[in-house]
Order: structure tokens, then sequence, then C-alpha cells
């Protein structure tokens, strides 16, 4: 037998759900989910661990961190309780990303990768919001998406426990998607590559066409970046064109000296010839995957006699910060403070 009640909070009006093992459901009214899976056989009673729960909402809503947890019941598949557990450990005023839970998932299952969509799906069916903080899962490139209540009560959730959300922003409808890369976007990655190494030869820059560029990096290195999760695509949002590609790495050789804060160093980043402002929004996107992964710092180098790139890195508040060698590639190591 499953009771309700309801708590009048800051934010609306509040749906309880309880059995005799502990809270089952809490949802704001009219939320996406509202009331899901609840018993159509309920009663509507005040019941003990309802006075315990509504006692922990007014001192969350306080703004003070509670010392106390009710019961709770989470009701659902072995997988979905595996990833609410994950919430229920997140920190009062911390985040975490969905491709961290993914991660986490993975390890305890012992397997080499899981699907942070599949995470999205069990985070945005949680059944008790607020008590198990699904309010506190971000984008793994710093947006808030997928909670059920809505987004601005997301931000004002977040707001309540002083995170600092000035980090994380809100997503529109964009022309590009940013995701990691799939085996199945090689195909048209190989073609932006080659398209951008003949593009050298034809304008006189001298760096992966004069690398042997697929002897140092074969199919096989790019397939090994999207089973390790550092391949990127940018694709045209609502389609499967990729525009634009990056390896993301959390360490380089060519900034030994340099090392330092935690960083993200931005490797083979090429976009379609003639596709005017990829660049920047691949940058832009690499910019708040760092952020997310609470990165200091996005690196990256260029060719040191190509006076057009590293007039626009500048532009783009990309300091320079050394040289690098490479064979017969010389480089300007330049960075960008992001956090």
């Amino acid at each position: 037998m499953q009771y309700i009640s309801h708590y009048s909070s800051p934010l609306g009006r509040i749906l309880l759900a309880a059995d005799k093992e502990g809270i089952t459901g809490l949802w704001f009214e009219n939320q996406k989910y509202y009331a899901y899976k609840l018993d159509e056989d309920h009663e509507e009673r005040e019941i003990p661990v309802f006075e315990e729960a509504k006692r922990w909402l007014s001192v969350y809503f306080s703004g003070r961190e509670p010392d106390f947890m009710p019961p709770l019941n989470l009701i659902g598949t072995e997988f979905q309780k595996n990833v609410w557990e994950i919430l229920r450990q997140i920190p009062y005023g911390q985040t975490m990303t969905y491709g961290e839970i993914a991660r986490k998932i993975a390890e305890k299952k012992g397997v080499a990768h899981m699907s942070a969509q599949a995470v999205g799906s069990a985070v945005g069916h949680n059944p008790i919001s607020i008590l198990v903080p699904c309010h506190r899962v971000v984008g793994t490139n710093g947006s808030l998406t997928g909670y059920a209540g809505g987004i601005e009560k997301k931000q004002k959730l977040l707001s309540l426990e002083n995170v600092p959300i000035e980090h994380f922003f809100v997503p529109k409808k964009q022309k590009y998607t940013f995701a990691r890369g799939t085996l199945a976007d090689l195909p048209q990655v190989y073609a932006i590559i080659d398209e951008r190494i003949h593009w050298m030869d034809e304008v006189g820059i001298e760096q992966w066409n004069v690398t042997d560029y697929w002897d140092c990096y074969p199919e096989s290195y790019y397939e090994k970046a999207v089973h390790d999760g550092n391949l990127y695509v940018l694709k045209e949002a609502g389609g499967d064109r990729v525009s634009g590609v990056a390896v993301l790495y959390e360490s380089d050789e060519r900034w030994a000296k340099q090392q330092g804060p935690a960083a993200y160093y931005v490797h083979h980043l090429a976009t379609r010839i003639g596709e005017k402002g990829t660049g920047k929004a691949m940058l832009s996107f690499c910019e708040k995957q760092a952020v997310a992964d609470r990165k200091e710092y996005l690196r990256l180098d260029c060719a040191i006699d190509n006076p057009k790139i590293n007039a626009y890195y500048d532009k783009l508040r990309y300091d320079y910060a050394g040289t690098c060698v490479d064979g017969k590639y010389a480089g300007n190591l330049r960075e960008k403070k992001i956090r």
C-alpha cells in the first residue's frame, strides 16, 4: 500500500509518496514523469516518514545541508538503482557529469564502456527528486540538461546549494551538437583530415602534410581514441554529418615543461573546409567540456610559420606558452585559462 502527502516548497507544490519501507516518490507538481509508477490504489494519509521528509525539505530549502535522511525505498531496475545510488553519493553543493556516472557504472560492472545516454535515461526517471539529487548531474559539456522538474528549478536548486552555476549553461537550439565520437563516425573523420592535409599542401602550411600523418596516426589510433572516449565530433544538429573532430588528452609530451595545472590538450583539431564558424564552435565546445571535467586550461599547438592561425588563436585568447618541435614540424604552444 502506498500513501501520499503534499508539501509546499519555495519552488512549487510537491507530491510525496511512501510505503511501509520509506519514501518511494517525490515530484514537483506537473513535472515530467509526475507520479510515475505511483500505485493506483493509494491513500492520502500523514504517516511518520512524511513528517521526517518534510522536516528534511524545510532544512534544505532554508539553505542548509540536512544532517539526516528519511528512509527511502527506490523502486526500479537493477541498472536504475545502481545509477540512483551514485546520485545519492554526490555531495551537497557539488556536481557530477553523466559521463562520470557512466564510468563508475562501467567500473562496477567490469566493462570497458557504459552508455551515457542510458545513464541519462535512468537519471531522468529518478522517482525521488531532491532527496536523491539528480539535479546535481550536468552534461559533460557543462550544459544543464535532463532534469524532469525543469531547467529553471534545476538552476535554483544548484544555486541554493551555492554551486557556481556560471560555469554551466542552459542549452539553446544550436546549429551543432558535440559528443564523443563512435566507430560509425570514423569514415567521415578520416575524410575531413585527408581534406585538411591536401589543403595544407595547397596553401603551403607544413604540419600534417610533412609528418607522414597516416603512418603516425593510422586508423587503429582513432579506433583506440573512440574506445578510450577521447575522440569528439561536431555534428549538424539532428543529423549524422560530422563537421569537425578533435582528440582531447589529459597529458601531452610537447608540454612536458609546462604540465602544471589540470588541462585538456587538443590534438587533431580539424573541420570541413568552407564551413565558416565550425573551428570556433569546436573550440567553444572543447572549452565547455574542459570546464565540465574541472580542468583549468585548454591547451593546443599550431604551426609557427602560419601567421594567420596564430593571429586566430590570439583573437580567441589562447596565450603563447612556448614552442615545440616534432620532426619537421615546429609549433607554438598556446593555452587558455578557462576556470
